[in-house]
């Protein structure tokens, strides 16, 4: 029999934006996977490439991850996506934004940018999704890894 603790957590996976992306049962566009994480773009970008780093295993705060190799994995595919990023837009800036306030999953967002983050967050209005343009930007990211 499960625990309260179990159940609670079978639940909060259900429900959890990340998780159906992991399982596959929402789409996304993927620039990179390996056993411990992957690599999506934002639906919601501050500019063209924007991506995502997400642990596949399912810890809402950083300070949780239990696993060293996951966290380090983590890091690691962050640098790599924000090389193949710089190498593909050339920007003046990469940002890296460890947040958990728009989806309860660690992340970490990294973002081309020739302006700070402050100035694009003000400028920022969300657009509607252009998958077409997203999929071509996830084939020049992934040449670049």
């Amino acid at each position: 029999m499960q625990t309260h603790s179990q159940v609670l957590n079978r639940i909060v996976r259900a429900n959890c934006t990340f998780c159906k992306i992991i399982a596959g049962s929402l789409p996304s566009h993927r620039i990179y996977e390996d056993s411990y994480s992957i690599t999506i773009l934002s639906i919601d970008p501050l500019s063209d490439g924007h991506a995502l780093v997400i642990p596949k295993n399912h810890t809402p705060k950083f300070w949780q991850m239990e696993d060293k190799d996951e966290y380090i994995n983590l890091m690691l595919n962050a640098r790599k996506v924000a090389k193949a990023l710089n190498k593909t837009f050339h920007p003046e800036h990469i940002l890296e934004l460890a947040e958990g306030l728009d989806i309860n999953h660690v992340h970490i967002h990294i973002i081309p940018a020739q302006k700070s983050y402050s100035e694009l967050a003000n400028e920022h209005k969300s657009t509607d999704l252009d998958h077409a343009k997203l999929a071509e930007l996830a084939k020049q990211i992934t040449k670049n890894l």
